[in-house]
């Protein structure tokens, strides 16, 4: 999902330098690229549970990231 996103901001940031696009224009663009992926990781960070509460540890959140992408799960 990050490599993704990142081509395709890189590929907006490109197109709005050679066509002139307004700052506004582009940002607006950028922000209606990232809401889904920010959906889907709130939506997971949100999703985890360990026992019967919400794990609020740092580090269980920063690994919840590969465990996500990890499809033999």
């Amino acid at each position: 999902m990050g490599v993704y996103g990142a081509t395709l901001g890189f590929y907006e940031l490109w197109r709005a330098y050679d066509r002139k696009v307004s700052y506004r224009e582009e940002a607006l663009r950028l922000v209606m690229l990232a809401i889904p992926a920010v959906a889907v990781f709130g939506h997971a960070i949100d999703s985890v549970s360990i026992g019967t509460r919400h794990d609020l540890v740092f580090g269980v959140q920063t690994g919840l990231v590969f465990r996500i992408m990890n499809g033999y799960n």
